[in-house]
């Protein structure tokens, strides 16, 4: 009986562990593309174009809105 319950204790943390892999998570580096007006497609396609496809482009309100586009790609 003691074997029972310790094979079935492994198997419950088995199923309640399977299919949840631990999410890696990466470094975010952010740089400013550029200032002075900011439109959404541009500022991606700018971000792509230097730091790879991974990386995303969002424009950003530091003065007024949409007046900078800032990059975040992986380290």
């Amino acid at each position: 009986m003691k074997s029972l319950s310790i094979t079935l204790i492994l198997l419950v943390a088995l199923l309640i562990n399977c299919g949840n892999e631990q999410m890696l998570v990466t470094a975010q580096c952010e740089k400013v593309l550029h200032g002075g007006g900011c439109k959404p497609d541009e500022c991606s396609k700018g971000c792509r174009a230097m730091f790879g496809a991974a990386a995303m482009g969002l424009c950003f309100f530091f003065q007024k809105p949409n007046d900078t586009c800032l990059c975040r790609y992986h380290c």
